[in-house]
């Protein structure tokens, strides 16, 4: 090759090497310096649009970072979250129920957050409103940071409540607050019904919470208080199912919930109230069909309570800094965000955006704010889940009236007994060794 030949070619050279190196380094090229985010969560619906749309702000903020946001049906999503992190495959931000926190916590998929806070994490930390602040916790340190609170609501039809005479001089609606009220509510608006046309006071919208709620209600709960056995076999939970078993066979003011979908006749205008998460609300939004609105649960036990829970967000553990900073930043902006992340169908975990005009302007949600010092969230224990299953057995089989609350609730018992007991036993030869 001649030596000009040879000057061209390595000039050739020299100019693409040039012209990469300026690509690389200009400011259009620089997507694959960002500090790329997985974040898996099970909003699917309308909230997941509201979840798009706060990652599209963030990524305006922070254009650092970039968030990959999945999205996976709540049904089949904690078995992949779970799995995916026992194989190191799992993403650097995730979303659990509070409910969920112990399973993940004691499989060490949860990272501690303790050190990291600094002193405006610590503000937004006493800012949490306190029933949540202990759902953040496993074994001594902060593991979780929440999202939300949310809870079950009185969903009203207005028009029924209209048509009952459950108004009062104003025109407004006579929302029931107690246990008589109630059952005065439900037999009002049962009373509209007419040769052909079935009109219900009240609903089993969602079963296995209000089951729950109606036993926390009554003083019930799922655990002895030390966690370590289960105690569904109580005077109060019976009391609890009982008292739903009579809306449908004494008062007669609920379908029977084997013939009858009491969430799509609600959202049909042929039953007056049900208690069903304030999550519902786009769905019931959606159809415009009738009036609504949504209030805090009347007390119908001896006690003011309601099912309550919140979406935790969490971190993976051992990521690198740059990752673990960008994770946390997503983390407490999402968490600053959470008023808008409200708007569809949520409350805010922070005292002070639940006092602020815009949150208290912001309908029905507002409305069940007051609901929140009365929240009871299941146990911390990683058992809940075997536990709280057989307590939706049984309380199924009393709605439908196939056994009594005390006979249900005790084979419910034994049942859920064996489960711990199983996992005790598992404990005690895991440290007792080959």
């Amino acid at each position: 090759m001649k030596w000009g030949s040879g000057f061209k070619v390595w000039g050739f050279v020299s100019l693409c090497l040039a012209s990469l190196f300026w690509i690389w380094s200009s400011p259009g090229f620089r997507v694959s310096q960002k500090t790329p985010i997985n974040f898996w969560t099970g909003f699917t619906g309308p909230d997941g649009e509201q979840m798009v749309g706060l990652i599209r702000e963030f990524h305006r903020l922070n254009p650092d970072v970039e968030v990959s946001l999945q999205r996976i049906d709540w049904g089949v999503y904690y078995n992949k979250l779970f799995v995916a992190g026992l194989g190191k495959r799992g993403p650097e931000v995730f979303v659990l129920h509070a409910g969920m926190l112990p399973r993940f916590a004691s499989a060490g998929l949860m990272a501690e957050m303790d050190g990291w806070l600094d002193t405006e994490s610590r503000s937004a930390l006493e800012d949490l409103v306190p029933v949540i602040r202990p759902k953040l916790q496993w074994e001594g340190h902060q593991v979780a940071w929440p999202l939300d609170v949310h809870m079950m609501g009185l969903y009203c039809n207005l028009e029924l409540f209209r048509q009952a005479g459950l108004v009062d001089g104003s025109g407004s609606p006579r929302i029931p607050r107690s246990r008589e009220e109630f059952l005065e509510a439900a037999a009002s608006i049962r009373r509209l019904s007419q040769p052909g046309k079935e009109v219900w006071g009240f609903g089993i919208a969602d079963p296995n919470l209000t089951a729950l709620t109606s036993c926390y209600q009554h003083g019930g709960r799922l655990f002895s208080p030390n966690l370590l056995n289960p105690s569904l076999l109580s005077p109060e939970n019976i009391a609890g199912l009982d008292f739903l078993r009579q809306l449908v066979a004494t008062y007669r003011v609920a379908p029977p919930p084997e013939s009858n979908d009491a969430w799509v006749g609600f959202r049909q205008g042929s039953i007056g109230m049900v208690w069903a998460g304030i999550w519902m609300l786009a769905e019931v939004r959606g159809d415009g069909s009738f009036p609504f609105d949504v209030f805090p649960l009347p007390q119908c036990g001896t006690e003011p309570a309601s099912f309550g829970s919140t979406h935790l967000m969490a971190i993976a553990p051992g990521l690198k800094d740059s990752s673990r900073e960008a994770a946390w930043r997503l983390v407490q902006f999402l968490s600053s965000h959470s008023l808008e992340w409200a708007k569809v169908g949520q409350l805010p975990a922070r005292q002070s955006l639940l006092e602020s005009p815009e949150f208290r302007n912001l309908r029905p949600q507002a409305n069940l704010a007051s609901e929140i010092p009365h929240l009871v969230f299941n146990p911390g224990t990683p058992l809940l889940w075997e536990v709280q299953d057989e307590f939706y057995r049984a309380g199924e089989k009393v709605m439908r009236g196939t056994e009594s609350a005390a006979t249900a609730l005790e084979v419910a018992q034994n049942q859920a007994q064996k489960v711990v007991d199983r996992d005790r036993a598992r404990h005690s030869q895991a440290k007792a060794g080959p």
